[in-house]
């Protein structure tokens, strides 16, 4: 038996497919640097006390400590001979406090001004919005390997994981600016959270894109069906619906039926457009000639249920041939915690096992 829930979607080349975790070189990098740091310090540390001990055995404890952190300050004097394990010492040291710099740099210059760099950016993606799929898609599109510049005020986290994966991440941006970012871009996706938020945005980067002298083509996600299909034909930008997008991908990758085996009807569990629409495209789907397609619809209303066969009848005119068969589901209450009884104040006996009880009381 298929049972059909929704899952997170990624934006790709104008589609939107599964999301699927993926561990790529800067993640590996991010996981070792700590411990490759705290490894080579502590090494360099031993090093230097026990070179140092046996470089000069006249030092005592508090001079041997001064000196091998005197080491990471990249100052050295003895005149005698040095030991080996000292000279390894002391470049570990070198090495730990040049690359210390090095990254602290490199953290200043990339997080100085992410707007130049977004707008130096050849042939790039770019995600102008805020909701919950900017992240995503941008991580996807960068580990595909293309530049990707991300204009919108996302959260903390999200802009610093996005950061670690070299996108230019924008908080916000003004006509001027938003035009230098999109002027040489292949794609631009505009994914705003309520249906006005989508509108406003897909509006300001259409005004904008045709000011470009290379204006990137355009992507709008919304939604609702019926306002990104409202959407389609008075603008021109490709027009994708989520929950339409969403049951697709969900269907591809569960599809309800078997080629080579007998299934149960499929059931469909949930609320609002996206389980209309998984339903919908149940019957669409696998619809064959002459065949009813049974859909077993569980949820709180029937109002999205309504909507799927709505949706078929002045649509697909399939409506004859689906039966979907909606089952109410009541709001379920956290189960109580059940009260454990309090222990007799004789021995516990309340704690025991009945054959526990009675064998204790034959024998008192």
């Amino acid at each position: 038996m298929a049972t059909l829930t929704a899952e997170g979607v990624v934006l790709r080349d104008g589609a939107i497919v599964g999301e699927h975790s993926a561990t790529d070189w800067r993640d590996v990098y991010d996981n070792l640097k700590g411990p490759v740091a705290v490894g080579v310090v502590v090494a360099a540390l031993a090093a230097g006390l026990v070179g140092w001990r046996l470089t000069d055995p006249t030092l005592d404890w508090a001079d041997l400590v001064y000196s091998t952190l005197a080491l990471f300050a990249i100052s050295f004097s003895h005149p005698g001979p040095v030991h080996p394990l000292l000279n390894v010492a002391r470049f570990l040291a070198v090495a730990v406090v040049y690359w210390a710099a090095v990254s602290v740099a490199y953290r200043v210059i990339s997080r100085r001004s992410p707007t130049r760099r977004a707008a130096r950016l050849k042939r790039h993606v770019v995600v102008v919005g805020d909701s919950v799929e900017a992240r995503t898609i941008a991580t996807k599109y960068r580990a595909a390997g293309h530049e990707v510049a991300v204009v919108g005020a996302l959260a903390a986290e999200d802009a610093d994981q996005l950061t670690r994966h070299s996108v230019a991440v924008v908080p916000s941006a003004s006509d001027k600016e938003l035009r230098a970012i999109l002027n040489h871009a292949d794609r631009v996706v505009v994914v705003g959270g309520a249906e006005a938020r989508a509108a406003e945005l897909a509006e300001r980067v259409e005004r904008i894109r045709g000011t470009c002298t290379h204006p990137p083509a355009a992507t709008v996600l919304f939604d609702h069906r019926e306002f990104a299909a409202q959407w389609a034909r008075s603008h021109h930008q490709v027009t994708l619906c989520r929950s339409t997008q969403l049951a697709i991908a969900l269907l591809r990758s569960h599809p309800p039926f078997q080629e080579d085996a007998m299934v149960p009807p499929p059931i469909v569990i949930g609320e609002g457009e996206t389980a209309a629409e998984i339903a919908r495209r149940v019957v669409i789907g696998w619809q064959q000639p002459g065949e009813r397609i049974t859909v077993h619809c569980l949820g709180r209303d029937a109002a999205w249920a309504d909507a799927a066969r709505a949706s078929l009848h002045h649509r697909a005119g399939l409506d004859h041939r689906a039966d979907l068969r909606f089952v109410q589901v009541p709001p379920t209450r956290a189960p109580r915690r059940r009260r454990s009884r309090p222990s007799s104040p004789a021995g516990g006996l309340q704690s025991l096992p009945i054959a526990s009880r009675w064998r204790v009381r034959r024998c008192t």
